[in-house]
């Protein structure tokens, strides 16, 4: 793959269980963004035009018809939508996951860099991703009430809020299929807001 260059890109932190789900008191903040991204429609609009990793394509006032972000009611100040605007206390934590319509059966999406609209900007770290294993539950035809456990990988991208403000930022994904080859890079860019 193209390298991605050193511009605000992220690393990859592996923890253990207790890490990716408890959190370290009931004051700890955390507010969970699911994206939600329409690879099929994205392919069917962009998949004929050529881009790389260190040139996604933009997607621009159409973007709410591939992608939708949501959270939590309380944590932002809109609607769900592909711009979507959270309010994230000083000192709190942002995850950002991601996944396609058909939940990454027949094709996945995968974030791979977050850049600041302004570098210099102060108000949310870097991005971090964690990965983990976790137990995920299956239908159990014997018993329904009682779902089967597998085990399987998740992981997030995590930032934290650093000062008061508002700023956009991009956030770059890839589409790949389901034997993990690349079909196209893409770009868009959401709103946060850290308030004190």
């Amino acid at each position: 793959m193209t390298s991605l260059g050193t511009a605000r890109t992220f690393k990859v932190v592996e923890v253990g269980l207790d890490d990716y789900v408890y959190l370290a008191d009931e004051t700890d903040i955390y507010v969970n963004i699911a994206i939600l991204v329409d690879a099929e429609g994205i392919l069917a609009a962009y998949g004929n035009q050529e881009s790389t990793a260190d040139a996604p394509i933009g997607i621009g006032s159409d973007i709410g018809n591939y992608l939708t972000m949501a959270t939590r009611h309380s944590d932002t100040s809109g609607q769900w939508g592909p711009e979507l605007t959270i309010s994230l206390p000083v000192n709190s934590t942002v995850r950002w996951r991601e996944s396609t319509m058909s939940l990454n059966t027949q094709y996945r999406a995968q974030l791979y860099r977050y850049v600041p609209d302004d570098p210099n900007q102060d108000i949310l770290s870097d991005v971090t991703a964690y990965t983990t294993t976790v137990n995920l539950p299956l239908p159990n035809d014997k018993d329904p009430l009682n779902p089967s456990l597998y085990s399987g990988h998740d992981y997030y991208w995590q930032a934290t809020g650093q000062n008061p403000g508002n700023m956009s930022y991009h956030w770059s994904f890839m589409i790949l299929d389901k034997n993990n080859n690349q079909l196209g890079y893409y770009t868009w860019d959401p709103f946060i807001e850290v308030t004190s």
